[in-house]
């Protein structure tokens, strides 16, 4: 081994170090932003990840091979924020480049490829302004070419594709066809030897089983799908982090439901304690917050703690009063009256 690394340190010196250096360095300022500005997106810290993307527009070599993903990205990001015609503007440009990544041995599976990442794309942005069918649309043709360009390889490509059909299931009701899905794209993911970075789809799946078997009425395999979720996200996350909220709700509601009552009001109190984290930073209430006030209610007065359960029934009382309030001031009048 070591013979090899100076065979290859010679051949580099000989063909110009200084060029090689810097272009590996400049590949890995490249991937450690990239990978950062991805992170902050998957945190739904968009603020952050926009800043991450706008400098490596600034850094990129022309005809870069990742501009078209990078642009992609950013119109993912962007229509996340609701920004549409921000997001419109980021696809024209990531439009403009030839992405086929140089891993491609073949030129015709570099196609592929980027026919399958621009349909993803594509099927992303269609759910979040609901045009379900362009979105099924363009995800099973995006799933099909990942399939053609990978084969069995199991990619996690593949599992992305089937996430995001169960989604868009999922939003239009058809709960069944959702978990069918999303249990496609855990027997790619649970396998996987490299679990980062993927693990985070890993938990988003169990989550998102929980929900259908929730909805299905099947309350057991819930149960066990919210542990799944939440188990991988604090091995992921430290303890605190604002994006175990939705996790620890969902477990928090399944484990009152089947009498485990202190570790629902655990769960419960833990998520209280990052929506009010949230509320203060972004300075406006969540009636998300009010629903959680209730369950931790609902629970201590299963445990016969009858002045805690009160306490925060109040405040459960008192947040969907301001809510109602800021959406229907006349309402609340007549009520007070």
């Amino acid at each position: 081994m070591a013979q090899r690394l100076e065979k290859i340190v010679q051949i580099k010196n000989q063909q110009g170090q200084d060029k090689f250096v810097t272009s590996l360095l400049l590949e890995r300022h490249i991937s450690t932003l990239y990978r950062s500005a991805v992170g902050y997106t998957h945190e739904e810290c968009f603020e952050y990840a926009e800043k991450q993307f706008l400098k490596l527009t600034e850094i990129l070599p022309k005809n870069h091979w990742r501009s078209s993903t990078i642009y992609y990205d950013m119109a993912r990001l962007y229509n996340d924020m609701e920004m549409y015609e921000k997001a419109d503007e980021m696809i024209k440009v990531g439009d403009g480049y030839d992405h086929i990544p140089p891993v491609m041995s073949r030129k015709s599976d570099g196609q592929k490829f980027a026919d399958a990442q621009r349909h993803y794309l594509q099927a992303i942005i269609a759910l979040k302004r609901h045009k379900y069918s362009e979105s099924e649309t363009s995800a099973k043709k995006s799933l099909q070419l990942y399939t053609d360009t990978y084969g069995d390889s199991q990619c996690f490509r593949i599992a992305w594709c089937y996430q995001l059909l169960g989604n868009l299931n999922y939003e239009r009701g058809e709960t069944l066809q959702a978990l069918n899905y999303h249990k496609e794209a855990v027997k790619i993911l649970k396998p996987d030897p490299d679990f980062m970075p993927h693990d985070d789809v890993l938990s988003s799946e169990y989550h998102n089983m929980a929900k259908c078997y929730e909805g299905l009425g099947d309350f057991k395999k819930s149960l066990s799908s919210y542990e799944k979720s939440v188990e991988i996200h604090r091995y992921l996350y430290e303890e605190g982090h604002e994006i175990h909220v939705g996790r620890l709700v969902g477990l928090g509601r399944m484990q009152h439901r089947f009498g485990m009552y202190a570790e629902a009001v655990k769960n419960l109190q833990s998520a209280l304690t990052l929506y009010e984290k949230i509320r203060k930073r972004e300075h406006k209430k969540d009636i998300k917050e009010g629903k959680v006030l209730r369950y931790i209610a609902l629970s201590y007065y299963a445990l016969r703690d009858f002045n805690t359960s009160l306490k925060f029934l109040l405040r459960a009382v008192a947040d969907f009063h301001i809510l109602i309030e800021l959406e229907n001031p006349t309402f609340c009048q007549v009520m007070d009256d």
